[in-house]
């Protein structure tokens, strides 16, 4: 399979054919999201399409993810499959790192972040709302921001 046909290189992020037609060239096409995508041949003979991120993880480690886990691109570009650009995370993770972000500063001087993401469910969407918000409680405080003035004392 993957492991015997191919070679990853870490610091390039390239998977490169190493055996049959096309050795030594590298392989995969971009999606229309900016992904690599790698045609595998399966022991059956069947040719299946994988993402390049994940065939990396796998020649790297020798296994897929486990099943729903993600390998997440740290600098958010999907085409970047260096190593040292990958990380194995979880959905919430993966979310947090994929979602787009403006900062706008307001008429009073001071800033805002606001942290758009899409989800499929009102469920979802209110989990990560809730989970945001104790993320940036917990980051005012530490950082000595607090809403009511008592609290600083």
């Amino acid at each position: 399979m993957a492991r015997r046909d191919l070679a990853y290189c870490p610091d390039t992020g390239d998977i490169t054919k190493i055996r049959g037609y096309r050795a030594g060239k590298v392989v995969g096409s971009l999606t229309p999201k900016g992904y690599i995508q790698v045609s595998l041949k399966l022991p059956c003979g069947k040719h299946v399409s994988a993402l390049g991120h994940r065939v990396a993880f796998l020649l790297m480690t020798g296994e897929w993810p486990e099943p729903g886990l993600h390998v997440d691109h740290i600098n958010r570009e999907p085409s970047d499959n260096r190593w040292e650009n990958l990380r194995l995370t979880t959905p919430r993770q993966n979310a947090l790192n994929n979602s787009a972000t403006n900062i706008l500063k307001l008429s009073d001087g001071s800033w805002r972040a606001q942290v758009m993401r899409q989800f499929k469910t009102k469920a979802e969407a209110e989990e990560m709302a809730s989970y945001l918000n104790a993320a940036a409680n917990e980051w005012l405080s530490t950082n000595g921001y607090f809403h009511e003035e008592e609290d600083a004392a």
